[in-house]
């Protein structure tokens, strides 16, 4: 009595009744469905849901974007991640060689600004200042255990030592000498093929008749 008086007075009660029903109904029809999910992993006792971290982990796929590694004795600073890092969270710095190569310093990396998007480990290059080629030297490894509540530690820094920047500089003398040998040695072949051709455009030609 009630209902149909309000529905004479005010027609729109009814609709909004019927509207929050069906919302009801989806609701628990849903709720419904996910239960279903559940009971269904709750038979099955052997299928993986979730693992006892950290005494198990997950297998780590080859290609996941994880912490940025940079091998400092493969780097040539060529600084193409530096200029295809949209977030300018590398920077390095070095010195030119005898070689007229670059001798990396430093190399870092501020992952809090990080976007993993992988662009710097696809501009590296895989060749080295000797033109082997091998593995890229910045790399993306399948660590993810590096949270700190210290926004210091999640910057990583590769410097490297006073030995492997002598040895890095020894490395580009014997480069540049060994350069300068073989520019040398052609220049001498070159001036010796120049001075044998001289020598036979100059040479008198004698001219024999026939008897």
């Amino acid at each position: 009595m009630t209902l149909r008086y309000a529905a004479e007075k005010n027609p729109s009660v009814v609709s909004e009744c019927i509207t929050a029903v069906g919302e009801l109904c989806t609701a628990l029809l849903t709720a419904a469905q996910g239960m279903m999910v559940t009971g269904r992993y709750l038979v099955k006792p052997d299928e993986i849901v979730t693992l006892r971290y950290p005494r198990e982990k997950f297998a780590i796929l080859k290609n996941y974007r994880g912490r940025l590694v940079n091998a400092m004795p493969r780097c040539i600073m060529c600084r193409l991640c530096e200029k295809a890092c949209p977030t300018n969270c590398i920077s390095m710095d070095g010195e030119t060689g005898a070689d007229k190569k670059n001798i990396i310093h430093y190399f870092n990396i501020d992952m809090t600004i990080c976007l993993y998007c992988g662009l710097c480990t696809e501009a590296c290059p895989d060749t080295t200042k000797d033109k082997v080629t091998g593995d890229k030297c910045l790399t993306m490894q399948g660590g993810y255990e590096y949270s700190s509540d210290r926004k210091e530690a999640l910057g990583f820094f590769f410097k490297a030592s006073d030995q492997e920047l002598a040895q890095g500089r020894k490395i580009a003398e014997e480069r540049a000498a060994k350069a300068a040998a073989e520019k040398a040695a052609a220049a001498a072949a070159a001036a010796a093929a120049k001075a044998k051709a001289a020598v036979a455009s100059s040479a008198p030609v004698i001219e024999v008749q026939k008897p």
